[in-house]
């Protein structure tokens, strides 16, 4: 560095006494907490369904495309279902405080279940039953 100049304090250089001129090092961009991503459709692998995926404050997210009512969204809760809100930036998770800010009014989406797989019955007779 030229004498009378003075490097700011919170600039780290990769130079040593002797060495190549300084330059500034580049920052590490480190984990990020709560990341919001925009979803994008996929395909659920179990039921072939399209679905939303993304990141929605840090929690991965599969949601349905198709956007709920608000009797539907109580009966989600209800239920234990995790509902989002679809903004420009990513989805919204919403919670109690949440559903009453009419910013986050729609559209609604629920997280996605797949619905009950049809079982096969046995063709055989229960062990111990009768014929």
């Amino acid at each position: 560095m030229a004498p009378g100049l003075r490097r700011s304090p919170g600039i780290q250089t990769r130079s040593k006494p002797g060495g190549p001129p300084e330059r500034p090092m580049k920052p590490v961009r480190g984990f990020v907490h709560l990341e919001t991503t925009a979803p994008y459709v996929q395909t659920c692998p179990r039921c072939r369904r399209s679905i939303l995926y993304g990141l929605a404050e840090g929690i991965a997210a599969r949601v349905d495309v198709v956007p709920i009512s608000g009797t539907q969204e109580a009966a989600a809760a209800a239920a234990g279902i995790q509902t989002f809100t679809l903004r420009r930036t990513g989805l919204v998770q919403r919670d109690a405080i949440r559903r009453t800010d009419p910013a986050l009014a729609s559209p609604v989406l629920a997280e996605h279940r797949c619905p009950p797989q049809p079982q096969q019955l046995s063709l055989l007779p229960a062990p111990g039953g009768s014929r």
